[in-house]
């Protein structure tokens, strides 16, 4: 008959082979989020087979070409101002500005303009009533300027009016806050 050790041995689970684990099984890791991937990728790769009817906006043939919004004002390297191509005096460029009805110039000015007419063109589009936040200086401010405006016109969107501000309240006084130190001799 065998003999029993003295002390009990620890006990083993059937997985246990006395040896030191080599490493994590990472098997059903890699297969549930590879499962998880396909669930929530597959729906992105469908194509949509529906279509949606839009009728583009179209111009007749002969329709006049559309007028720009903005005035072009350029200043030459010679200091010459042209507004829209056309030669202008520097005394006539603010009544000019104003006879056209438009309220925002593009200003182009060659790299080798007279810093001083660039000073006076500018003097000049502000008195002819521009404000100076529509006065722009390159094609990119002209597009910023463009959506600002588009941003900027849209009404507010409320279901109701805004309500009074409530009368504030006059509560009476704390008997604690009458109270008055003795005066100090």
């Amino acid at each position: 008959m065998p003999r029993r050790p003295a002390r009990p041995a620890a006990s083993r689970s059937r997985f246990d082979h006395g040896e030191p684990i080599a490493g994590i099984d990472s098997h059903p890791l890699v297969f549930v989020s590879l499962f998880v991937a396909v669930v929530f990728l597959m729906p992105m790769t469908q194509v949509r087979t529906h279509a949606i009817m839009v009728d583009l906006p179209w111009s007749w043939p002969d329709a006049p070409p559309e007028t720009l919004p903005y005035l072009t004002v350029e200043v030459g390297a010679d200091a010459s101002i042209r507004l829209e191509g056309a030669e202008v005096a520097l005394g006539e460029l603010a009544d000019w500005i104003e006879a056209s009805g438009r309220h925002i110039v593009l200003l182009k000015a060659e790299a080798d303009a007279p810093y001083g007419t660039l000073a006076q063109v500018l003097a000049r589009v502000t008195e002819a009533g521009i404000a100076r936040d529509s006065i722009c200086f390159d094609n990119d401010e002209l597009a910023l300027h463009r959506r600002l405006q588009r941003i900027a016109f849209q009404p507010a969107m409320t279901l109701m009016e805004d309500p009074e501000p409530p009368e504030p309240l006059e509560r009476p006084p704390h008997p604690c806050n009458q109270f008055q130190p003795p005066p100090l001799y």
